[in-house]
């Protein structure tokens, strides 16, 4: 797992942690203000990749004003699911 994600320029440091969010369970979560992106350090690799790209799809969304699409979780993980299959179906991850 990269420690590291430029995302439009802002740097994101990439965190595997024991839990996202002491308020609701989920995998993975992005901090706009401390420019952080936290992973479930007990998920399965392909998982923990899978989800750095959900939460990457939220930064571009946030950072382009795609807002709509940022917030409908649907759209992000389908996103996130096809980016990951294609990057790793083609050996690029």
């Amino acid at each position: 797992m990269i420690h590291k994600v430029n995302i439009l320029g802002v740097d994101y440091m990439v965190k595997e942690v024991s839990v996202v969010s002491k308020d609701e369970p989920r995998f993975g979560q992005i901090d706009f203000m401390k420019c952080e992106i936290t992973i479930d350090e007990s998920l399965p690799e392909d998982l923990k990749q899978q989800t750095l790209w959900h939460e990457i799809i939220h930064g571009i969304c946030e950072l382009t004003g795609n807002y709509d699409i940022s917030a409908n979780e649907n759209a992000v993980q389908s996103l996130a699911t096809a980016i990951n299959c294609v990057l790793k179906t083609n050996k690029i991850i």
